[in-house]
């Protein structure tokens, strides 16, 4: 059994994507339609996965009837994939609650791939490539981002990340975690999360080729995301020629 672990928050105003908001002049109202067409483009990107369940785990719990409503938007109202389900986080910090939603998947599931709700831009095939990985070798598979961060994190096993994310270099902490315990370690091609302006920037800047990538191969493209970024306005300004200098406006 291989299972698929979305991390989230709940689509709560004012509690999602605060770096976001506090690197990009956005309004709350903003930020939140950004942060639900980022949680449906990773929920449609999952379910073109061949994972055997995936879940959805969330916080706080006051926020479930908000994220259910999303995803029932993502299947047009229409009822959910089986394989879907939602799943509540427990503990105090993150590291508390990745382990202990690890813990609960792990009972049914001979492997594991987590992925956040950050990434509305993962290709399926990244997630195939980690699944692959640990039905074969196990028993880590790591996604690494900029700064030393990580989009996706798969296990064969379960292991303990108390302070892996709370502490230190996240990615040098999982590296330590996985010679600990003397598991193979495959690292994944680097991908930018969508967490500050200049992620955001990026995204932006390769629009135009993810569209007519989508139409010569399998490539995902994350629609809901490209259409909340349009409805809001946004657009990339440059200051001077070339990559540098680039910052977020508006139409």
């Amino acid at each position: 059994m291989n299972s698929l672990l979305i991390f989230a928050k709940a689509p709560i105003k004012g509690f999602v994507k605060t770096r976001l908001k506090n690197d990009a002049d956005l309004t709350d109202d903003e930020i939140l339609s950004l942060y639900k067409a980022f949680l449906k483009d990773t929920i449609l990107a999952a379910n073109s996965t061949s994972a055997d369940t995936i879940y959805l785990s969330f916080y706080p719990e006051e926020g479930e009837d908000l994220l259910k409503a999303v995803i029932s938007e993502c299947f047009e109202g229409g009822a959910w994939p089986e394989r879907l389900k939602i799943l509540l986080q427990e503990g105090r910090d993150f590291d508390e609650r990745f382990t202990n939603a690890l813990k609960e998947v792990m009972a049914k599931s001979e492997n594991v791939v987590v992925i956040g709700s950050d990434s509305p831009h993962i290709q399926p095939r990244i997630i195939e490539r980690a699944l692959d990985f640990l039905k074969t070798d196990g028993s880590m598979v790591v996604g690494p981002t900029s700064e030393g961060g990580a989009y996706l994190i798969g296990v064969s096993s379960l292991l303990d990340f108390s302070g892996v994310f709370t502490k230190g270099v996240e990615m040098e902490n999982l590296v330590s975690l996985a010679k600990k315990n003397s598991v193979p370690f495959f690292l994944l091609d680097e991908f930018t999360d969508l967490d500050i302006a200049s992620d955001l920037i990026t995204f932006m800047c390769n629009i135009e080729a993810m569209k007519y990538s989508a139409k010569f191969n399998d490539f995902y493209l994350p629609k809901n995301t490209i259409k909340a970024l349009a409805k809001i306005g946004l657009k990339v300004e440059s200051r001077t020629c070339g990559e540098r200098g680039r910052k977020l406006g508006k139409k």
